[in-house]
């Protein structure tokens, strides 16, 4: 665990890609709960995540047909938070289909970012092994 908090304050502070911390806690999530973790990329053509158009990035966990929409990364402020709930209203109108669950997952969740959380009915952790897939 001391580990995981180093490499998410050096990514924090830009010492080390935020991939150094998304990858291993995708893998976590696959190997603990036997899921795939599926990255999502689409174009935002309207800007309704970012206000322009942009290129959409989160992740995707569909385990026994229930569609997780995840964000993971290693730090995840108030208006990160905010940007992650666009996106998931971004993706759930383009495919018309909405999330059984939202999940963000961050070493290092502000308090603000919780709060927004919590209004959005997103759920925070902090590790990946927290996460109760089956729920």
């Amino acid at each position: 665990m001391e580990s995981s908090i180093f490499s998410a304050v050096c990514a924090r502070w830009g010492m080390e890609p935020e991939s150094s911390y998304g990858n291993p806690v995708r893998a976590v999530l696959e190997d603990s709960f036997k899921v795939k973790v599926e990255p999502y990329l689409d174009f935002d053509e309207h800007g309704v995540v970012f206000g322009k158009p942009e290129e959409i990035e989160m992740d995707i966990i569909v385990c026994n047909r229930t569609l997780i929409l995840c964000e993971i990364k290693s730090s995840i402020s108030k208006s990160e938070m905010y940007t992650f709930r666009r996106k998931i209203l971004f993706y759930e109108d383009r495919h018309q289909r909405k999330a059984d669950r939202k999940i963000a997952i961050s070493p290092m969740l502000s308090q603000r970012a919780i709060a927004v959380a919590k209004e959005s009915d997103i759920e925070t952790y902090g590790y990946p092994e927290d996460v109760p897939i089956n729920r």
